[in-house]
């Protein structure tokens, strides 16, 4: 059985690393854009290890993916900006249940678009909407660092629940 505080904690983490993300992103995004060369993506596969990245946390210094090895981590990206003057709200709070779990200790944040950028998630025009904006989407890896659950998100309120999340972490550690 998963050990549901310790999922919830790094749910929470990174569930506050997109939503911060994407506030920290608004903020001189023109500027941003002119001086960053652009990313190949590079989209992860199920089933291969993923890749390793370093973001900036919010309460200071950085931290690697590499840093939690022996851990599941769940990494959730929001829409964010979803048309001119409007953010998706469906993205705030579709996860809001994780969040009233357990607080998180350490926020990362993807400020400059690096890692939605490189898996191919961040997108000028998505469901219609012409403006800078991720997928929404929701990976999980495992404690070895191998990608095992990957959806990106149809529409905005496609994506699964935190209760199927947290089955999917079950049967990940059942494998074990």
């Amino acid at each position: 059985m998963i050990n549901k505080k310790k999922a919830a904690i790094l749910v929470v983490v990174l569930v506050f690393l997109a939503v911060a993300a994407m506030i920290i992103l608004f903020k001189g995004q023109a500027a941003a854009q002119a001086q960053q060369a652009e990313v190949r993506p590079n989209p992860v596969v199920v089933g291969q290890p993923m890749p390793d990245f370093t973001l900036p946390v919010y309460q200071g210094g950085l931290l690697s993916l590499s840093s939690l090895r022996g851990k599941n981590v769940l990494i959730l990206f929001p829409r964010g900006y979803a048309a001119e003057n409007y953010w998706c709200t469906i993205c705030n709070y579709r996860y809001v249940e994780l969040a009233e779990l357990e607080k998180a200790k350490k926020i990362l944040v993807d400020g400059e678009r690096t890692l939605s950028k490189s898996l191919g998630l961040f997108q000028t025009e998505w469901n219609g909407s012409k403006v800078d904006q991720n997928i929404p989407s929701v990976y999980i890896i495992d404690a070895n660092g191998v990608l095992q659950f990957k959806y990106l998100g149809q529409n905005t309120v496609d994506r699964p629940g935190y209760d199927y999340l947290f089955k999917v972490l079950e049967v990940i550690n059942a494998a074990r």
